[in-house]
């Protein structure tokens, strides 16, 4: 497992990276979102969705949760039909790939 750190003016995201990181992928990444109801989790949802190597299997927001994507994110309205989530066993179960801390 890999934890990759970047920074920015506005936000810092974590990346934790596990499984295959060899060239040789077969499918899209698998990804998780720990905090996406913010500003800066909005746009990595943003990001990741239309991403063409991405799947979002989760985002988990305790206060939001059961509440769709777009309800707290209108600019994602016809995007995605994702909830928000309060459920972490994705952190444990190994469902995804990359978990980002938005």
């Amino acid at each position: 497992m890999t934890m990759t750190k970047i920074e920015s003016s506005k936000s810092e995201v974590v990346a934790t990276l596990a499984g295959p990181q060899s060239g040789d992928r077969q499918g899209p990444v698998k990804v998780g979102i720990i905090g996406g109801a913010g500003y800066t989790g909005g746009e990595l949802i943003r990001l990741l969705i239309h991403h063409p190597d991405t799947t979002v299997s989760f985002i988990h927001s305790r206060s939001n949760a059961g509440k769709f994507i777009y309800e707290i994110h209108p600019d994602l309205l016809g995007d995605t039909d994702l909830k928000f989530t309060n459920d972490n066993s994705a952190l444990t179960n190994g469902s995804i790939e990359v978990l980002f801390y938005a």
